[in-house]
């Protein structure tokens, strides 16, 4: 028989084996518990690894798509630009056959006017008659007429197929050459001409079309001058900047009605009976200035004469120069 001692031992062991055995329980519990975390959170990362994947997926198919767009954009614009260029070629071809054109028309046109004004000139010569020498004046008129519509119609034809040149401009030095070109006018010697120059800014444009512009504009002037007044002018202030010039031509001629000021930049309109073209001059006017991207505008009166304002943009050429004077000067 077990003694007492014994028997205590022994179930002091058993009690200590029991709590051990509760011990490591729980400790695998604690240990699973742990795992089990582990492996949420591993499933959890897993899932947000597959929402990742899934996101670049779909991103890798968007990308292609914008891709294959892409490239149907450029396969386009590729295609477009060759069009272009054949276009461009095949405009440049029928700009080159329209001057051609164009000059053989107006040589074909004017040989037989010049044949007309040397007869007519024959004529004056060879006759005293008053009644054939007034019928001489109305045809040399009507010739004259007739040859300057054709000279009108090839000086717009031929700016409209040409490109925009870039040259310094000397407006001065322009508007003296086109004044003195109407010396044979008899107005001529009778209208004052000042030009007052503002700014001496480097100036770039198309020297051909701004001196078309004033020929034009100074044409009016000198058709339409008031034979009443006692003291006929025509004042030019030209202001110049980095960014463009602004050109007045104020003079106090017969003036324009305000009822036709809306349509004296209409083709082949005439708001005077004394008017001697075709009534293109002004048209010619606007289209040239707004090939160079310029603006025009008239105020007028009746007996008061005309104020013309037209604004003209620097190109490139000669905003880059004023920038670069400027420049230098803050140096």
């Amino acid at each position: 028989m077990k003694t007492v001692a014994e028997q205590r031992r022994a179930s002091k062991t058993k009690l200590e084996l029991e709590m051990e055995k509760q011990h490591d329980i729980e400790i695998k519990d604690t240990t699973i518990k742990e795992q089990a975390d582990t492996i949420s959170k591993l499933n959890k990362k897993l899932s947000e690894i597959e929402q990742c994947n899934t996101d670049f997926i779909n991103q890798e198919v968007e990308l292609k798509k914008a891709v294959e767009e892409q490239n149907k954009a450029l396969q386009i614009i590729e295609e477009m630009t060759a069009n272009d260029l054949l276009r461009g070629k095949e405009l440049s071809k029928l700009n080159l056959q329209m001057e051609k054109f164009l000059y053989s028309t107006s040589h074909d046109l004017r040989s037989p006017i010049t044949t007309i004004l040397g007869l007519v000139n024959l004529l004056r010569i060879e006759t005293k008659d008053n009644t054939v020498l007034e019928y001489v004046s109305k045809i040399e008129m009507s010739a004259n007429k007739l040859d300057k519509t054709i000279k009108d119609i090839m000086t717009f034809s031929r700016t409209a197929y040409q490109r925009i040149r870039s040259e310094h401009i000397d407006f001065e030095s322009i508007l003296w050459k086109v004044w003195h070109s109407f010396e044979s006018e008899q107005a001529f010697r009778k209208i004052n001409i000042t030009i007052k120059m503002n700014g001496d800014n480097p100036f770039y444009s198309d020297m051909q079309r701004i001196e078309i512009i004033f020929d034009k504009i100074l044409t009016n002037t000198i058709h339409f001058y008031d034979a009443n007044k006692v003291s006929p002018f025509i004042n030019i202030q030209i202001s110049i900047s980095d960014e463009l010039a602004q050109i007045e031509f104020i003079d106090n001629g017969i003036g324009i009605g305000r009822t036709y000021l809306d349509h004296i930049f209409t083709m082949f309109y005439k708001a005077s009976h004394l008017s001697r073209g075709a009534g293109l001059g002004l048209f010619i006017v606007k289209e040239t200035t707004a090939q160079l991207k310029g603006k025009i505008k008239v105020e007028s009166e009746i007996g008061f004469g005309s104020v013309f304002s037209i604004t003209i943009p620097n190109d490139s050429k000669g905003k880059l120069i004023n920038r670069k004077m400027q420049l230098e000067n803050t140096k």
